[in-house]
């Protein structure tokens, strides 16, 4: 469930889908494991908590306009830069439903929004994104 709030913190719209979460199986916990341990060698599957269910949603951003752009966590992560979104007015109106190429958000200001990106060379760059065309 999405839930848009005013900025006093009144509700202004909520969006459910009626879609289960995956569940958390041993396969999630090994997959997820194998990065872990890329960072930490001799981490261990229950020092952590695991959750029972996936999450659905992998970040929310709001830009200075106020549209809402929801991240879902892609089950297989989709090939490439570009991860799917979708992006809702101030009024609960979906604007846009694709992909984009760059989900490193890092901040919001004015109608934009700002992530990190890579060019072509492999250089890290700013990346700033404006939905400029409703679909």
């Amino acid at each position: 469930q999405v839930l848009a709030l005013t900025a006093s913190g009144r509700a202004k719209w909520a969006l459910r889908v009626a879609m289960s979460a995956p569940e958390v199986t041993s396969e999630v916990i090994q997959g997820a494991m194998e990065g872990v341990r890329e960072w930490i060698p001799d981490a261990r599957p229950g020092e952590i908590p695991w959750p029972d269910r996936l999450a659905m949603i992998e970040e929310l951003r709001v830009d200075g306009a106020g549209n809402l752009y929801v991240f879902p966590i892609a089950w297989p992560s989709p090939e490439g830069d570009e991860v799917p979104v979708d992006v809702y007015s101030p009024y609960g109106v979906r604007l846009f439903s694709g992909m984009i190429s760059n989900r490193d958000w890092v901040t919001a200001q004015a109608d934009y929004l700002y992530g990190f990106g890579e060019s072509e060379t492999g250089d890290a760059v700013v990346v700033r994104y404006r939905l400029v065309e409703l679909f």
